[in-house]
């Protein structure tokens, strides 16, 4: 005979509950419309934790006034360490990472937990982020990968009704990624050492390796407000770009599949030098210099992981 407690559990485990993670460094210019989205959920998140980066604006009384769970840091660690911190702390089946600088849809959440129970053989969900000035035309469908051996953002400029059907893609855009716990469990989330930016290509291409899939959903709308918080950051954007770039590839390429893209590679790095100045060249070769541990040995074939490269 079933308890109520055990019906509790049935139902709790059912609704697949989600964690929303956020981080924030100085973002009161841009958290209202952030916790307006959140407190106007058709269907609550299990729980939102906030990590605040030592920020020394009004943050922290927007925050508090919110009701908003928040880990206090004493100081800036970017964006890697405290997602990773609230992806330990987190006790929901899924964590939804989403930036500060959003604003989404009322019945997000629900759309998306709903998600998780009709797609059990994805791990991971995209969602439609979106231009703030213009939410007719895409920030991103998620991640891409390419021949050159790196990352972009997949529908960047397009329409979004030419995205208007749900659709396995490479992987999530950090600024609004939906991933199963058991992921996080058995790969990890982010390598702290990125600090910020290119974290979730680095991500992205070690969940790809183990074999985990990521759907794009069009119905799960973000609108972005694109480098609110990098602008602050200055050259070291384009820098920390660079190396994760760097590292993101070299750490989970197969040796064998680096040498086959070698020429394509270089000639990217030699674009993005020209585009961007020899500090691109530069990060790049401090990350071959100060290289990162190996991100594990694929699970999947060559063939496999290269159906995906764009």
């Amino acid at each position: 005979m079933l308890t109520a407690d055990c019906c509790d559990r049935q139902a709790y485990h059912i609704r697949m509950p989600i964690s929303i993670i956020t981080v924030n460094w100085n973002g009161a210019e841009v958290l209202p419309d952030y916790l307006r989205s959140l407190a106007g959920q058709t269907r609550p998140p299990h729980e939102a934790l906030v990590v605040d980066n030592g920020s020394a604006d009004a943050s922290m009384a927007l925050l508090d006034a919110a009701g908003v769970n928040v880990i206090r840091l004493p100081e800036n660690r970017g964006f890697a360490a405290p997602n990773n911190l609230a992806a330990d702390r987190a006790t929901g089946d899924a964590v939804l990472l989403l930036n500060n600088d959003t604003q989404f849809d009322a019945g997000l959440v629900e759309s998306l937990e709903a998600a998780l129970e009709e797609h059990p053989d994805f791990d991971l969900f995209a969602c439609s982020m979106r231009d703030w000035d213009n939410p007719e035309l895409l920030e991103n469908t998620g991640i891409g990968y390419r021949r050159t051996l790196s990352g972009y953002q997949l529908g960047r400029g397009d329409r979004a009704d030419r995205w208007a059907t749900a659709l396995e893609v490479f992987g999530p855009s950090g600024g609004a990624a939906l991933i199963r716990r058991r992921v996080i469990e058995d790969i990890g989330l982010f390598d702290e050492a990125f600090f910020a930016y290119n974290e979730d290509v680095d991500f992205a291409l070690r969940a790809r390796l183990a074999g985990y899939r990521c759907l794009y959903l069009p119905g799960a709308t973000v609108r972005h407000r694109e480098g609110a918080t990098a602008k602050r950051l200055g050259a070291r954007k384009m820098w920390l770009i660079q190396r994760n770039a760097e590292w993101a590839m070299r750490r989970n390429i197969p040796v064998r599949l680096q040498r086959r893209y070698a020429l394509f590679h270089w000639a990217y790095i030699a674009q993005q030098t020209a585009r961007n100045g020899p500090a691109a060249l530069w990060a790049r070769m401090d990350a071959i210099r100060h290289p990162r541990p190996c991100g594990g040995e694929p699970r999947v074939t060559d063939a496999e992981f290269l159906r995906w490269l764009s």
